[in-house]
């Protein structure tokens, strides 16, 4: 089975780096957004793709940033929930590392282009003032509203234009009804796969699932 995995190769203009929340309660909304990408004809590239102890994690974000034509990030959770828990400042660092790639990078790298999601209308302009010009799409938590924003962002990177949300989200249904059968086959334990420690090995079933779909039309 393992050999089927490098069907989710993709040229750098088809690299999504994704930079978004990775704690338990963002979890489904993260699983909806990395299938419509790979199910839009794209791969998900992400922080949590490489255990490697020898790299710090900066330079790991920016390796995947360099090799991404398309950037999704979504600053949804950068406002603090509770008293005396801090912000989190992660997702608009990386977000600006992105900018900036595409504004002082080589020829390639200033072909880049990015998505800014929110669940809130106009947080973004408390929470990243410089920001204020941009106009990010609204997800509202919801993940069928997610998969909108994903595939309408995408629709303009790649032809044919890729399927209908609607139809994108009957898709990832189906996928979570194949998913216990799909991880034993893959040698897991189908709840082991719902945790963030293993989320690269969740990914790579979904690109094999959509691939071994395709080729049967």
């Amino acid at each position: 089975m393992a050999t089927r995995r490098s069907r989710s190769s993709a040229p750098y203009g088809r690299q999504v780096f994704v930079n978004c929340p990775y704690d338990e309660a963002y979890l489904p909304l993260l699983r909806v957004l990395v299938f419509t990408i790979h199910a839009c004809g794209f791969r998900a590239r992400l922080a949590v793709e490489e255990i490697n102890s020898a790299k710090p994690r900066l330079q790991r974000i920016i390796d995947l940033i360099r090799e991404c034509k398309l950037g999704i990030h979504d600053l949804s959770r950068v406002q603090s929930n509770d008293d005396g828990e801090l912000p989190r400042f992660n997702m608009p660092f990386e977000c600006g590392v992105f900018v900036g790639a595409e504004t002082f990078g080589d020829v390639r790298q200033r072909k880049k282009a990015f998505l800014l999601l929110e669940a809130e209308a106009h947080r973004h302009q408390k929470t990243l003032s410089d920001a204020a010009g941009l106009d990010p799409r609204l997800h509202h938590n919801r993940p069928d509203t997610l998969v909108a924003c994903v595939r309408d962002f995408l629709a303009g990177h790649i032809t044919p234009r890729p399927l209908g949300s609607a139809h994108l989200i009957s898709l990832y249904g189906e996928f979570e009804a194949a998913y216990p059968s799909l991880a034993e086959m893959f040698g897991h334990e189908a709840s082991q796969l719902r945790q963030l420690e293993t989320f690269a090995d969740w990914r790579w079933i979904v690109a094999d699932w959509l691939a071994e779909r395709a080729a049967r039309g």
